[in-house]
């Protein structure tokens, strides 16, 4: 082939390259921008991927922050739907067992952890919560852990099945320390159980009292260990400063010492007799003895002499003088008391049942009130239908003025938070008489009643 038609026929080509190039073109064009609009979607879901993870992330951040500061404050709350009553029970169950197998071991950091996660809301099958199995295992120091809580206020007065309330239970059981520690917290030493019994009724005052007792006995026998080792460990420390002295003052003395150079011959200065140091041991045992012997005959001369006076023989010199008539008044002591005459007071112990029997009266129909209230039926309150209390006007509660003061103040405390003027109408004023007259009378007497509780408390020395 000559090169002219090779040349021609290569541009030929080229021409048709380029004409099959170019009706690729939009195809591939096409092609193109089907994958980035691919790629622009599917970068578009990687991000709004990324931005839901972070939000679920900031979510579950946020849950946990609140879950955390509802438990500081409440604790978590335990299921009590209808469909799983049986395991809320369980779990309520649960935590009481460990919480009174932690008290009873003495583990104050595993009661503490379960009241913090679980709050005060469960109990046992006795109804007995935290205050009361503290109570029951007798630990004082835990008791005034719990009452310390900002949770524990509302069910200090709260029953077990046998209407015991914490402070009942301490009382009956002779826990004095934990019914301190509940009185201190204004626990109702009034409040009755089932059978009708109270803590004061039951000495709730000699509890206290025995307690505080031990209490004193228990500091003075610290600080009484306390001063021994103070004092073991300063003779410890003067007793080295003592041979630390000596060591350097042997220390300060000459090398050629001489162990016998202060020793002298004793037997050389003896007044005696020169011949024997021995019997001037004697002789100075046999004066001591002599002297012994004549200071005894002396001492039995004197007692023999002061004998008759301390035996209660009248001396011969009293019976000339004059006998003092007796006072006014001791011939009619001896005598005894006129048929007319009336005692002056009661047997102390009589008064104390006395006014522990009038205060549980008191106790029985303020409940009657209650439970009266609580049905929901049309009540009306007339004055004469309120358990008013029974006692004077100057002591309305029958409080035992020679009481425990923590005792009274607790007394004087429940008496308020039930006669209180704003109390007393938030609770019972639906069921006040219509009758101005009438409901104004029964407020004027709650606020009187008031006012003397509060000047008796005023009254009380400072806790």
């Amino acid at each position: 082939m000559e090169p002219r038609e090779a040349a021609s026929e290569a541009a030929r080509g080229s021409e048709v390259c380029q004409i099959d190039s170019s009706d690729e073109n939009p195809a591939v064009e096409a092609l193109r921008s089907k994958g980035k609009k691919k790629e622009k979607r599917l970068k578009k879901k990687r991000k709004e991927k990324k931005k839901n993870k972070k939000k679920v992330k900031k979510d579950k951040k946020e849950n946990k922050k609140a879950k955390r500061k509802r438990e500081k404050v409440q604790g978590p709350r335990l299921p009590t739907s209808s469909s799983s009553s049986t395991s809320s029970s369980v779990s309520f169950n649960s935590v009481a067992q460990r919480f009174a197998r932690a008290a009873e071991a003495g583990s104050m950091m595993m009661a503490q952890y379960l009241v913090r996660r679980y709050g005060f809301s469960w109990a046992n099958a006795r109804g007995e919560g935290a205050l009361h199995l503290a109570a029951r295992s007798n630990q004082p120091g835990l008791m005034a852990w719990l009452l310390s809580q900002p949770q524990a206020e509302p069910v200090l007065e709260t029953r077990n099945s046998a209407g015991e309330s914490p402070l009942l239970l301490a009382t009956r059981l002779c826990r004095g320390c934990v019914a301190m520690r509940l009185v201190e917290a204004l626990a109702d030493p009034g409040a009755c159980d089932a059978q009708g019994e109270s803590a004061e009724s039951l000495d709730l005052d000699g509890l206290l009292r025995e307690a505080e007792r031990d209490e004193t006995c228990r500091h003075a026998a610290k600080e009484d260990q306390l001063l021994q080792a103070v004092a073991a460990a300063r003779r410890k420390r003067e007793e080295a400063d003592w041979r630390r002295q000596l060591l350097e003052m042997i220390g300060q003395e000459d090398d050629d010492f001489c162990r016998f150079e202060s020793h002298e011959d004793l037997e050389s200065r003896d007044t005696g007799r020169p011949e024997s140091w021995m019997d001037d041991i004697a002789a100075e045992a046999e004066a001591r003895a002599a002297n012994a012997n004549s200071m005894s005959r002396i001492l039995a001369a004197k007692a023999k002499a002061e004998k008759p006076t301390e035996a209660g023989i009248p001396d011969p010199g009293d019976s000339e003088r004059p006998k003092k008539p007796p006072p006014s008044g001791e011939g009619e002591a001896k005598k005894g008391p006129r048929p007319d005459q009336k005692p002056s007071h009661q047997d102390p112990e009589m008064e104390a049942q006395a006014r522990v029997a009038a205060r549980a009266k008191d106790e029985a129909r303020w409940k009657l009130l209650e439970e009266m209230t609580a049905e929901g039926a049309k009540v009306i309150l007339q004055e004469a239908k309120i358990p008013w209390p029974s006692g004077p006007l100057e002591n309305p509660l029958r409080i035992d003025p020679e009481g425990h003061p923590k005792v009274v103040r607790s007394q004087l405390r429940a008496g308020l938070l039930r006669w209180h003027p704003d109390k007393f109408q938030q609770k019972f004023g639906q069921f006040l008489p219509s009758l101005e007259k009438e409901r104004s009378a029964i407020l004027a007497r709650v606020k009187a009643l008031a006012q003397q509780l509060t000047r008796q408390m005023a009254e009380l020395p400072d806790p």
